[in-house]
């Protein structure tokens, strides 16, 4: 185990954290991924049934799999709004 104890001088060679960088942050508790990759705006809090087969598919990809599926839907959102522009 290291037993160097950081001074106060040492501190100031860590750069502030900006909030993009906190943006681009990924959260864990442990193992437990607790916050999503970042959204356009903010996200809504909501709840959305899938069917067992989507939510087993997408949760045995890891943490992180509800911001693959807002991805997904997002993806498609975008398409739906550029052939309501044509």
């Amino acid at each position: 185990m290291d037993a160097h104890e950081i001074t106060a001088e040492e501190y100031d060679e860590i750069p502030e954290l900006t909030d993009e960088m906190l943006q681009r942050a990924e959260f864990h508790v442990g193992d437990r991924f607790v916050r999503r990759e970042p959204s356009e705006g903010s996200d809504a809090a909501v709840s959305v049934h899938l069917l067992p087969s989507i939510a087993e598919h997408f949760q045995a990809q890891g943490p992180g799999w509800q911001a693959r599926v807002n991805a997904l839907l997002m993806e498609v959102v975008e398409r739906e709004r550029a052939l309501k522009r044509r």
